[in-house]
């Protein structure tokens, strides 16, 4: 006799446009089947003109028994379609195509991290808070390009943004601050990035303008700062502001402690915003993965690194290889950033790319504490949380490290008395690890199954992606 059993859900969501989503888990004879239908409508036709089709309507069907990296791609299409399609602030007017920008654009003084003060609010960036841009030097040259916000009304959305960027004309000495920036594999072909003014060591201000037709222009602006609050503020700074943008339009932008604290609240949902939506199917696809299960019960008394010094821990780390998860299926060029909270905390972010996709970017951001932070001497072992979930449990516990080339990283955690879920990664200062370590090879024989291990992909094919393009998540 056939047993099913289905659950619909319907979103009714408001943004720049009405968006009609129908999900139905539908479990039918055991083969578990999601379909996904969207129907979007205008909300304001003329921010719509350029869209191909403003009325659509597709289903999706795939099956939950699927691969995860099925799973993603579906996701990353929605969100592409939805990110490909926001604009700048649209205003009245040209752009001003002889407003001088700096000279002599030193491109390498101008890496790092940025800590954005404020922008002319626009719909790609709506109630994102918190947000950095960090710069650095991809091995072809160009410029990596990591954008990261947090929605602070929705206390836990984190989101990332991974692009390329090259100067606009390079053979012009000296050389002008414009730049060409590209995100979601869109061509890196115009200049949509212009520096007005900058020291370098305290603030920027970026300008980009593109003329819609003969009477409206799109038009941005970012006043970043190299801390977290920009204080005081450049004379030259408020002196150009005045001069070339209104004042009125400009949103300023939480920084400081506030930001550190919604890493590591969590909260439900708010379904209010179609990044939400996403936030939800990524959630609830995540939520419902695990690790590599096998048979037997973890090794409680398996020893970990003494007198384990966190400072030297930090920074980042290349994955060499791994158990492979399925939350994990798929991904490569994956790094593991780690640097400290203001409150002590370590901000834990994880990157990576799918290479068969080859323009899929994801990213999570987590925090992590010691988990027994009394102990002496200092055992290895934290507790590292994602997604809001509780960060009251040892799920990382280093083995070995030297912490200037690598790490041997193992969780675990049983699941009833004959099964556990089982987790390890090598990782490396560098993305090649050579030569490897024979303390590792003596532990990955003494403790895991080479035959579970998967090789991660590191080198010149990671750079080589960024370029293609890349999504949120």
């Amino acid at each position: 006799m056939e047993q099913r059993t289905r659950l619909i859900v319907t979103f009714d969501i408001w943004l720049l446009y009405r968006l009609q989503l129908k999900c139905i888990f539908d479990i039918k004879n055991n083969q578990k089947v999601l379909k996904i239908t969207y129907h979007y409508l205008p909300k304001y036709e003329s921010t719509l003109d350029n869209l191909i089709k403003l009325n659509f309507q597709f289903n999706f069907f795939f099956s939950l028994t699927q691969k995860m990296g099925y799973i993603k791609s579906i996701l990353l299409l929605f969100t592409f379609y939805l990110l490909s399609n926001v604009s700048a602030l649209r205003l009245k007017g040209q752009c001003d195509e002889d407003r001088e920008v700096v000279q002599d654009f030193q491109v390498v003084d101008y890496l790092g991290v940025w800590y954005e003060q404020e922008r002319y609010e626009q719909t790609f960036q709506i109630e994102f808070d918190c947000v950095t841009a960090s710069y650095s030097l991809n091995d072809n040259g160009t410029v990596r390009v990591l954008n990261e916000n947090l929605m602070v009304q929705n206390e836990f959305l984190y989101t990332s943004v991974l692009g390329w960027a090259i100067p606009s004309f390079p053979d012009e000495e000296p050389l002008q601050a414009k730049l060409n920036v590209s995100f979601f594999g869109q061509p890196n072909d115009r200049v949509n990035y212009q520096v007005l003014a900058t020291d370098y060591r305290t603030y920027t201000l970026i300008w980009s303008c593109s003329n819609i037709d003969g009477e409206t222009k799109d038009e941005s602006m970012w006043l970043l700062s190299r801390t977290p609050i920009l204080d005081p503020r450049p004379v030259k700074v408020e002196l150009l502001i005045d001069l070339y943008f209104d004042r009125e339009l400009i949103r300023k932008t939480l920084q400081g402690p506030k930001c550190t604290e919604n890493i590591e609240v969590g909260s439900a949902i708010k379904m209010d915003h179609i990044k939400s939506i996403l936030v939800f199917f990524t959630f609830y696809l995540l939520s419902n993965v695990s690790t590599l299960r096998l048979h037997g019960q973890c090794d409680e008394d398996r020893e970990v690194v003494q007198d384990f010094q966190v400072v030297d821990y930090l920074g980042v780390w290349y994955e060499q290889e791994r158990y492979e998860q399925t939350f994990q299926t798929e991904f490569d060029c994956v790094t593991a950033t780690y640097s400290l909270n203001d409150n002590g905390t370590v901000r834990v972010l994880n990157e990576n790319l799918m290479v068969q996709n080859e323009f899929l970017y994801t990213s999570v951001l987590g925090w992590a504490i010691p988990s027994f932070p009394d102990d002496e001497p200092l055992q290895a072992k934290l507790n590292v949380s994602f997604f809001g979930q509780p960060n009251d449990r040892v799920n990382y516990q280093v083995l070995a490290t030297d912490y200037r080339t690598y790490t041997l990283i193992w969780s675990c955690s049983n699941l009833d008395a004959e099964t556990k879920d089982e987790s390890m990664w090598l990782l490396s200062r560098t993305p090649i690890l050579d030569p490897r370590p024979v303390k590792v090879e003596l532990l990955i024989d003494l403790y895991f199954d080479r035959e579970l291990i998967r090789k991660t992909l590191q080198g010149p094919k990671c750079t080589e992606i960024i370029e293609v393009g890349s999504a949120i998540v």
